[in-house]
């Protein structure tokens, strides 16, 4: 039986459908040193590994009147080469050449006359470099799924341990305990299931708190064209590591302290006020469950923070970050999130389809901005030989969202990519510069760390 996409997977089609400047397409930047390798290469690697990306040889047919969900059914001319592109840079090709270069490719819609990906090479770099660039429909996949494509196009990665080495045996457990786990297990569950209930409740109704509240008004937040900016930056993880054991944060903390000091600074350029309630952010949250981490859904739910860019000690919103960040996530909001999609699964698609379309019909001014984190390969990975030198994630923007940032870490990088409206937000540079500064000047915290900010 043909596979139906999830509520949230066709949630992505109807927003696309309903806005005709979107394209929501995620992808990543791979960039590699060395002679780039041929396409017959490249196509024969695509051809021998793309296969076990779900649907990834699939197309999308749709059932008219949306009387019901989109399915997943397998094309019958799939042919990884009609997915393959290459072009080039002037040479020597430099970064900005690169993303300038990946704006515009990623500005243009998928054709969903077949499968909803492409692959793109981009070469001409100087230092005898490349770059791939990975291109899916954002239904096809989320940030976590999206990661399995290092694996399809990467090098298997060497064995982390001797064959020899064995794990030592786990000490087998006792009847008895089992027994009395279990029977405690079924003792807090009542209880497990009411706080749960509880929270749900209170993060449902901060989640609708969050949305119908607006933003404060400043040129972050309107229209959008079709044409799309990008830019890229690039931290080292044992500095952020240092920032995080000295002040008691979360790598994601330090992250979006960045993305913070980025908008401040755009505030500031453009001599508007950088006020308290100035930059809700949505920042998606993976409920993707231990045991279910090869389903092909996305499955993530949101929180819907205030950034703190009116506070001007770089210290001081990095603490109002994480505390918020943690107050966000004990109210129950991502649960709630999570719910929320999971019961549109019983209603009928029409109902979920239509509310889409007319909630995009309705200017939202409650968010400003989106910031996604996406997990990297740990280690140092090749590509059919060649040294991947950084990946540079790419995140969307729709629904007067006029400005996104995709964080990725990779082996000892944490990278940002931008993604901008072309034509309200030229800024590009500056906001790239200030994600980097704002580490230095945390790491240089950390030589002479001073009192944690009292809460606002």
């Amino acid at each position: 039986m043909p596979e139906k996409l999830t509520p949230l997977d066709a949630a992505f089609l109807e927003i696309e459908d309903s806005d005709r400047h979107a394209s929501l397409a995620i992808g990543a930047v791979m960039v590699a040193e060395g002679p780039a390798p041929t396409d017959h290469d490249l196509i024969e690697r695509l051809n021998s590994r793309i296969r076990s990306l779900p649907h990834a040889a699939d197309l999308i047919h749709t059932v008219p009147f949306d009387l019901a969900a989109p399915t997943w059914v397998a094309d019958a001319n799939f042919d990884p080469a009609r997915h393959f592109t290459r072009v080039g840079v002037p040479t020597p090709g430099r970064m900005q050449d690169v993303t300038e270069t990946v704006a515009w490719i990623m500005s243009e819609r998928l054709d969903r006359d077949r499968p909803l990906w492409q692959c793109w090479l981009i070469e001409g770099l100087e230092d005898n470099r490349w770059a791939i660039l990975i291109k899916a429909h954002h239904s096809l996949m989320d940030g976590i799924t999206g990661a399995r494509l290092f694996d399809v196009m990467f090098d298997a990665p060497p064995s982390s341990s001797s064959p020899t080495e064995k794990a030592a045996p786990a000490e087998p457990e006792s009847l008895y305990g089992r027994i009395v786990g279990a029977y405690c297990s079924v003792l807090e569950t009542p209880q497990r299931l009411a706080r749960r209930s509880v929270r749900i409740v209170e993060g449902t109704a901060q989640l609708a708190g969050d949305l119908l509240i607006p933003s404060a008004n400043t040129s972050l937040n309107g229209s959008i064209g079709r044409q799309r900016r990008y830019g890229a930056a690039q931290v080292r993880m044992h500095d952020v590591r240092t920032i995080c054991s000295t002040f008691d944060v979360t790598v994601n903390d330090v992250a979006l302290a960045c993305v913070t000091s980025s908008l401040r600074s755009l505030l500031l350029h453009r001599n508007e006020d950088p006020s308290r309630n100035a930059v809700r952010t949505l920042v998606p949250v993976s409920v993707r469950s231990s045991n279910n981490g090869t389903s092909p859904h996305n499955e993530v739910s949101l929180m819907l923070p205030f950034l703190p860019v009116d506070t001007e000690d770089p210290l001081d919103r990095l603490q109002l970050i994480h505390r918020r960040l943690s107050r966000h996530k004990r109210g129950g909001e991502s649960g709630s999130g999570q719910s929320i999609t999971a019961a549109a699964q019983y209603a009928p698609f029409m109902s979920s389809a239509w509310f889409v379309r007319l909630a995009m019909r309705v200017p939202q001014r409650s968010i400003v901005t989106v910031v996604t984190d996406i997990p990297g390969p740990t280690d140092k990975r090749r590509l059919m030989g060649r040294d991947i030198v950084s990946i540079y994630p790419y995140v969307p923007i729709a629904v007067r969202l006029r400005l996104g940032f995709a964080i990725l870490s990779y082996h000892d990088q944490l990278t940002f990519g931008i993604t901008a409206d072309y034509d309200s937000v030229s800024e590009i540079d500056l906001l790239s510069q200030s994600l980097e500064q704002e580490v230095d000047v945390l790491l240089r915290s950390t030589r002479t760390p001073s009192p944690l900010a009292e809460p606002h």
